[in-house]
């Protein structure tokens, strides 16, 4: 079975997909691990952050690890395209 999930496949609508943000489809797979990383992490600690702020430091992880710059205006349509997809 495949389901499609718009966020990770980097259809994100008008805002840049996170293979292009990143300069790379095969970091796109290195940001949504650690979005989820950080997420489950939350959830055990306790220590609660947003999803936004989890989205915007789960971007900017792998292109800090690989030396790429992201905009900030890619990275900020990235993620409200994101929490967009969850009041669906």
């Amino acid at each position: 079975m495949r389901v499609n999930y718009p966020c990770c496949n980097g259809d994100l609508g008008p805002a840049p997909g996170p293979a292009r943000a990143l300069g790379s489809a095969g970091l796109r797979a290195q940001w949504f691990a650690q979005a989820l990383l950080l997420i489950f992490a939350d959830g055990l600690t306790g220590e609660h952050v947003s999803f936004g702020a989890a989205q915007h430091a789960a971007l900017s992880m792998p292109a800090e690890r690989h030396g790429r710059d992201l905009a900030a205006e890619d990275t900020a349509g990235i993620v409200d395209r994101i929490i967009a997809l969850g009041t669906v």
